[in-house]
């Protein structure tokens, strides 16, 4: 009998064992050299497993997760007008999240035999709001770390099943950045020790700061509908029968959890999910598209990094990038450069860098915050405006050639309704593995109407080149008055140089007058 067990459980651990090297459609190995990025990335944790923890809870065999690159945003939220010192040294970090079904999300921890999440990002392999993951067996969730570990001696199978458009350098979420959108407010009251926390907004309060509801004359809703010019209509959420008490009117719902703020951002709003799902009985289904189609977490203001880090104060708001959460400490929830700039990322942007600084441009939304309720009045740089879709087709100038002789464009402020408001050069030595070509845009930042408050070179023509990645990131090259000229070297070919010169520009009618050229020895 002894020997009839051991030759039963002999076979059983070669099927195992034969199963387990055979290899999955889309697995990719986790391990392998390490490359490198010009983009700052957290790689992650790479801690092992410790079955010891009882906090951790073990997920079943072939669960799937959505993957995020959670923007890190470490937004110094200046005051408008003032120069952003806070700002000049800071780095522009990610991180990486994975999001179950059921709508919560954790960081994503690779074992330390693995290749690290930043090299799966920079080669492509993990793109934000697109990868989806089966999980291998015995991984685990740390509730409490907000943190979700995979084993060693596994391999991940990521599937990509759509396709970035990287020729027209769209946004990620373009679909989702045109259309009538609900937005739910998600003010979370945590418990510590016996006492709350909690931002000191009312319901109403906050539905006016974001929806206007009660004659709020800057908000998210208001900016949105002037910058898109009406493509982008952001309405307040609704939910529950009539009669229930847990009804959502205005777009904002409270909801208190068991969860203490030292816990951090993603247990405070994974409790707050859970909260959700309860009361308007959705068992385990994620409550996006549900409930709301983004969903902005109102986290109290004492709102720490994680139990590891049971001190620091967590950032000041972040998003998940492609995604529907965005997350806010204390009242930023209220300001509107800060609910830009984080749906934002929602739709697909990234930062607007200048000069090295991650946040350097502070010609629209994209760069750094201000603290305050009433502005300013500003909307996205042009490389950002064309990813979201929001110019009309016969507005924009496309140039995929070198212009010779010169291509002459009357330029119009984006605020007019009319015109010629975006030329767009395309670089013909990008690709998709590198970093170093980039496509240009060329917009005059007319101060006018909704853009009246921007904070960087007024008036100017700016010209900003953008990645073709999973998430829009741009660059201010230049800011330019009338006579200057902007020089991109061996832009279309080596000896073959771009070149944009500025002939006239006019503050009052909003027109600037521009010349594209390509200048060189190797030019057609």
């Amino acid at each position: 009998m002894s020997a009839t067990k051991l030759n039963a459980f002999n076979i059983l651990f070669l099927l195992l064992v034969a199963t387990a090297c055979l290899p999955g459609i889309g697995a990719i190995s986790l391990r392998g050299n390490h490359r490198t990025s010009d983009k700052q990335v957290n790689p992650g944790k790479t801690q092992e497993a410790d079955l010891t923890n009882d906090i951790q809870e073990a997920l079943v065999d072939g669960s799937l997760c959505t993957f995020f690159e959670e923007d890190g945003e470490t937004n110094p939220a200046i005051d408008v007008g003032l120069p952003d010192k806070a700002g000049e040294m800071l780095p522009d970090v990610s991180i990486c999240i994975c999001e179950l079904e059921n709508g919560k999300s954790y960081e994503l921890e690779l074992p330390s035999d693995s290749r690290s999440c930043k090299d799966l990002m920079d080669e492509g392999t993990l793109q934000t709001s697109v990868s989806k993951i089966t999980l291998p067996k015995g991984t685990l969730i740390d509730p409490k770390l907000e943190t979700l570990k995979l084993p060693k001696g596994q391999q991940l199978k990521v599937h990509n099943s759509k396709p970035i458009d990287f020729f027209h350098g769209r946004s990620l979420n373009y679909a989702l950045s045109v259309g009538r959108k609900s937005f739910l407010v998600v003010k979370v009251v945590a418990k510590n020790n016996g006492q709350t926390s909690a931002v000191t907004e009312s319901d109403a309060q906050l539905s006016d700061s974001v929806f206007g509801t009660n004659s709020d004359p800057l908000n998210l809703k208001t900016q949105f509908d002037k910058c898109s010019n009406g493509k982008f209509n952001v309405v307040p959420a609704e939910y529950g029968d009539q009669g229930d008490p847990n009804r959502i009117v205005n777009g904002v719902v409270t909801v208190e959890v068991d969860t203490d703020v030292t816990q951090g951002p993603r247990p405070l709003a994974n409790a707050a999910i859970g909260k959700l799902q309860q009361m308007f009985n959705l068992g385990s289904q994620s409550p996006k598209g549900i409930m709301a189609d983004f969903f902005l977490f109102a986290l109290p203001p004492d709102t720490k990094v994680s139990t590891s880090n049971p001190t620091k104060l967590m950032n000041i708001a972040f998003s998940d990038g492609g995604g529907w959460k965005s997350y806010f400490r204390g009242d930023v929830v209220t300001h509107p450069s800060f609910q830009m700039h984080e749906v934002g990322h929602l739709l697909g942007l990234g930062h607007a860098s200048e000069s090295g600084k991650a946040y350097g441009d502070r010609t629209g939304m994209m760069g750094p915050s201000y603290r305050s309720d009433d502005g300013p009045k500003m909307c996205f740089n042009g490389a950002h405006m064309h990813a979201l879709g929001w110019y009309e087709s016969n507005g924009i100038v496309e140039i995929n050639e070198p212009p010779t002789p010169g291509t002459n464009v009357d330029l119009v402020g984006f605020p007019k309704a009319t015109g010629i408001t975006l030329i767009k050069i395309v670089n013909p030595l990008f690709t998709t593995t590198t970093n170093a070509y980039k496509d240009i845009y060329v917009q005059f930042n007319w101060k006018k109407d909704y853009n009246n408050d921007t904070q960087e070179s007024p008036n100017t023509i700016t010209v900003v080149g953008c990645l073709r990645k999973t998430l829009s990131w741009s660059f201010l090259y230049a800011k330019m008055s009338s006579g200057n000229v902007y020089t991109q070297t061996d832009f279309f070919a080596t000896g073959c140089s771009l070149e944009i010169k500025v002939n006239s520009l006019d503050a009052t009618t909003g027109v600037a007058k521009a010349t594209i050229n390509a200048v060189g020895n190797a030019c057609p």
